[in-house]
This record gives C-alpha cells, sequence and structure tokens, in this order.
C-alpha cells in the first residue's frame, strides 16, 4: 500500500514538473535590431552556430536555454517557431541591414559546416563583403533570477578571405527575475538579445567595415 502511495506520489510530482517546463519557448523572432548608419553595399551574412551542447548533439539547434522546477532540474526550452536559433538571429540581422539600404545575402549554415564550406558560400555569391557570427555560447538559464551567457566572434571578410574585423564579445548577465521566480521572461530574454545585438553590429570598427 505505502508502495502504490509513493508511486502516485511521484507520478504527480514528476507530472507537475513536466507541465511547469511544457511549451516554454521564446519569441526571439519578435527582436527588432537598429543599426544607425545605412549604406548600399552587398553583402553576404552568416550566422554560425557552434555550441557545444548543439555540436555534441545534446541540445537541438532550437535550444535558447534551460528553465528550472522548484527543486532545480533543468528543462531545454526552444525559439517560438521552432526555427533554428542562429537561423532567427540571422533574420533579424538581415532585416535591420536591408532596412538601411544594404543589399543583404544570407548564406544558409549549419551547425555541422566547416568554416570552409561557408567560405566556399561565399565565393560563389556576388558580394564582396562576408559578415560572419560565430556563436559559441548563447544561451538563458532561468531559477532564482536569470542568467544569459554569451560568447560570440563577429568577423567580417574580404573576397579573398582575409579578415577585415575580428571582435569576440563574451558576457554573463543577470538579466531579470529573483529568488520567486524568472517572471516576463519571455519579454525581457529577447529585449537583452535585441540590444547585445544592436551594441555588436553599431560597433565603430564593424560599422567602418560594413558602411
Amino acid at each position: 500500500m505505502k508502495t502504490k502511495v509513493f508511486n502516485v506520489i511521484l507520478s504527480s510530482i514528476i507530472l507537475t514538473l513536466i507541465s511547469c517546463a511544457f511549451g516554454r519557448q521564446i519569441p526571439y523572432e519578435n527582436m527588432k535590431v537598429k543599426v544607425n548608419y545605412s549604406g548600399s553595399k552587398t553583402i553576404s551574412l552568416s550566422v554560425w552556430d557552434q555550441r557545444e551542447m548543439v555540436l555534441d548533439q545534446s541540445r537541438q539547434p532550437d535550444f535558447v536555454g534551460y528553465t528550472r522546477s522548484g527543486v532545480g532540474i533543468a528543462y531545454p526550452m526552444g525559439t517560438k517557431s521552432g526555427k533554428y536559433f542562429a537561423d532567427v538571429i540571422q533574420q533579424v540581422i538581415s532585416e535591420s541591414l536591408t532596412s538601411e539600404n544594404f543589399q543583404v545575402i544570407n548564406i544558409p549554415t549549419s551547425y555541422s559546416y566547416s568554416f570552409d564550406t561557408i567560405m566556399n558560400k561565399f565565393i560563389t555569391t556576388p558580394t564582396d563583403l562576408l559578415i560572419v557570427l560565430k556563436i559559441k555560447k548563447l544561451h538563458t538559464d532561468y531559477y532564482a533570477g536569470t542568467f544569459f551567457y554569451y560568447d560570440v566572434d563577429l568577423i567580417a571578410y574580404d573576397k579573398a578571405g582575409n579578415i577585415l574585423v575580428n571582435q569576440n564579445h563574451k558576457k554573463v548577465s543577470n538579466i531579470g527575475g529573483n529568488s520567486m521566480g524568472a517572471g516576463k521572461y519571455k519579454e525581457y530574454s529577447p529585449k537583452y538579445l535585441e540590444t547585445e545585438i544592436q551594441t555588436w553590429l553599431n560597433d565603430t570598427q564593424i560599422a567602418d567595415i560594413i558602411k
């Protein structure tokens, strides 16, 4: 009898934990990035997901972070649309540059691609500049507060494959929530990343190369 009661309680706890995490997706697709310059260059763009957990396939490419149960069990979350996180970011950047009259050719990129694959695709496009955002770390962790982790390289290449600009951006930030819970993480998480991407793109070195 005790075993049966214990199993019922355990099953109830598991279902509760699963239901708390189920459907937790972040609408990063809603991000709007503004660059403070304009131009007419034609640019190839690639956002290349090289996160360790995606490369070893412990997480899917749509992975955006973790939400945790009351006892700290981590559940992975994805993008709202189910699209790969890198593809969502690439579309956001593309739209921001296009809105300022740049011609952008998006280079389809998979986490499984080598850099040579990306460069070969660039060589065959009618553009003179390649912008690569290499994502080495990018995710949130919601528990007693919200931590946002990122480590990315923003690199510009000319047609010969020479590096024109190579920047690393790395940060760990507590962006919201508190000991009582994560709060409106679906709102403040995309807003935080939107602001960070905007800062990267508006850096003087990058802006001078693009415009």
